[in-house]
């Protein structure tokens, strides 16, 4: 299902089904793809729209659960957490978690949760602005819910610009352990490409080329989901000034969210 979703965005897709009548046993029609298409990245998710909402959420965990990993390595975090499990009010349930397992695991993972469902509902408050603005611009009234569940596909593009920022250094270094695998793939110690005693680089990387290069993809996807993000409201408004209209919420959102993603990004290397 997540790669499903994640395909939208890619630039390459199967061609559209064609109907197929000459079947030599007479039999009823067939819908066939016919191979492969290049397509412009992100056309993809201005079709088959509105999901279902339980595929909404799983959109968001994507989002929040990268963004959150990476809020996890803040000093801000480490302050919190350390607050909340000094609450005195609190110690008992957290002396009860600690006898049966991690208490810094369960923070975390309770924390997420309230992440995620803060997510969906300022996005859910979001679209019911842009619903109320493009009616107000003289397009007809559309939903919120018809609203949440398309407008969340253009979410995608972020989603996969934050797994390549939060992921190119882990990429870039454990990326490389295929080099001496390519001579030794099975173990039995063979070096068939001269690469078997290739020692994995940690600093192929300086802190400089993962900051700009994680920074310019998270902007570049902001942007992307933004123009992505237009095209949907004509397709769901009809009218290109209520689009525009409508949009002044969301790119509010989009602004916000890219400031706090540049600001997780960059903590654990300013602290």
């Amino acid at each position: 299902v997540v790669f499903s979703l994640l395909a939208r965005f890619a630039p390459l897709a199967p061609s559209e089904p064609q109907d197929r009548a000459d079947l030599p046993d007479g039999g009823e029609h067939e819908r066939t793809s016919t191979g492969i298409v290049l397509r412009v990245p992100g056309t993809g998710l201005l079709k088959d729209y509105p999901v279902a909402f339980a595929q909404c959420v799983l959109v968001f965990v994507l989002l929040t659960s990268v963004s959150f990993d990476g809020f996890l390595e803040t000093p801000l975090w480490l302050e919190g957490s350390d607050r909340l499990m000094s609450i005195e009010m609190l110690q008992p349930f957290w002396d009860y978690v600690e006898g049966h397992t991690d208490s810094l695991a369960i923070l975390s993972f309770l924390t997420l949760i309230v992440t995620v469902a803060a997510f969906v509902a300022v996005t859910w408050l979001v679209c019911a602005m842009m619903s109320r603005l493009a009616h107000w611009a003289g397009a007809p009234l559309v939903r919120t819910h018809i609203i949440f569940t398309s407008f969340v596909l253009t979410l995608i593009p972020i989603s996969v610009a934050y797994h390549l920022a939060h992921y190119i250094s882990l990429l870039a270094v454990s990326g490389q352990y295929i080099i001496p695998l390519l001579s030794d793939p099975f173990g039995f110690g063979w070096d068939l490409f001269g690469t078997a005693d290739y020692k994995v680089d940690i600093g192929v990387l300086s802190v400089k080329v993962v900051w700009y290069t994680a920074a310019a993809t998270i902007v570049i996807g902001h942007v992307i989901a933004v123009y992505v993000a237009h095209f949907m409201a004509i397709a769901l408004f009809g009218d290109e000034r209520a689009a525009v209209w409508s949009q002044a919420p969301m790119m509010l959102l989009m602004v916000l969210y890219t400031m706090l993603s540049l600001w997780i990004l960059a903590q654990p290397i300013v602290s």
